[in-house]
C-alpha cells in the first residue's frame, strides 16, 4: 500500500510480524525482496489468465495474450501496479521473467521446433524484457503516445524473430492475438 519507494524493511517486518534480520537473510536486500514478490505476483497473473480458455490458439499466440491480459488484470490492482510501477523506475528487477512466461517461452521453441538454446533464449528474453522496461515506463510517465497493442506487437514480434520464426508467423500471430 505504500508502494516500493515508501515502504521500508522495517514495514515489511513489522507487518509480517517478523524480525527484521530475517528479511536480509532470505532476500539480501529490499530489491530482492521486491523482485521475489513481482515474480510471484506475475505468475498468479498468468495462472488467473490461464484459465481463459486459449486451446485453439498456438504456443505463440498464447504467449502473446496470456502477458497482454495480464498487463490488464494487473492494472485492476492499483496498490500491485503502483508498487510495479515503482519497482520498474528505480530498479532494474523488473528485467526478471517469471516461470510462467519462461514455460510460454519454451513451449513456442519446442512447438516451432526452433533450435535455439538455453543461454540464447535467456539473452533474447532479457533484451525483451529491457525493452518492455523502457516502453511501460516511457508510456506510463507518458513520454511517448504507444499503446499497450502497440507494445506488445514491438516485444512480440523482436523476440519471434530473434528466436527465428519467419515474419509470415510473427504476422499471424499478432493479427490473430489481436482478433481475440
Amino acid at each position: 500500500t505504500k508502494g516500493y519507494k515508501s515502504v521500508t524493511l522495517r514495514d515489511i517486518a513489522a507487518h509480517a510480524d517478523i524480525t527484521l534480520g530475517l528479511i536480509p537473510y532470505y532476500y539480501n536486500s529490499k530489491e530482492n525482496l521486491a523482485v521475489s514478490v513481482s515474480l510471484k505476483q506475475m505468475d498468479n497473473l498468468y495462472k488467473k489468465v490461464s484459465s481463459v480458455d486459449l486451446s485453439d490458439y498456438s504456443s505463440a499466440e498464447k504467449l502473446y495474450l496470456q502477458t497482454y491480459l495480464s498487463w490488464e488484470y494487473m492494472d485492476e490492482d492499483l496498490e500491485y501496479t503502483k508498487f510495479y510501477y515503482e519497482l520498474l523506475e528505480t530498479t532494474s528487477a523488473a528485467e526478471v521473467t517469471s516461470s510462467s512466461f519462461n514455460n510460454l517461452a519454451s513451449q513456442v521453441i519446442s512447438d516451432f521446433k526452433l533450435d535455439i538454446s538455453q543461454k540464447q533464449n535467456e539473452i533474447y528474453l532479457t533484451v525483451m524484457k529491457g525493452a518492455e522496461r523502457l516502453l511501460l515506463l516511457k508510456r506510463h510517465h507518458k513520454e511517448i503516445d504507444i499503446s499497450r497493442i502497440e507494445i506488445m506487437n514491438i516485444l512480440v514480434s523482436n523476440y519471434f524473430y530473434n528466436i527465428g520464426l519467419s515474419d509470415e508467423i510473427i504476422a499471424k500471430v499478432i493479427h490473430r492475438s489481436q482478433e481475440y
